[in-house]
């Protein structure tokens, strides 16, 4: 019962990898992602799943300002060059 091991999951829906990046949950934000690339992604059914390290690679992307999340009518992701 001591030797408890915490098993992070290899993907996550959309709503989990938003949770887990630190922002609020929108699917315009997942679309924008997947559209620029940004996370690797794959459907079952009607639901998109993403794999778990690329919060990591959008988080630093975040971080240092390479990539904003904008709001206008909607949420948007720019590339900052």
């Amino acid at each position: 019962m001591g030797n408890q091991v915490n098993i992070q999951p290899l993907n996550l829906t959309g709503k989990a990898f938003c949770e887990r990046l630190g922002v609020s949950y929108n699917g315009q934000i997942m679309l924008a992602l997947r559209e620029l690339g940004l996370v690797s992604f794959f459907k079952v059914g009607k639901k998109y799943l993403y794999a778990y390290e690329d919060i990591d690679s959008v988080n630093k992307k975040l971080r240092k300002g390479e990539i904003s999340i904008r709001v206008d009518n909607g949420y948007y992701i720019t590339l900052n060059e």
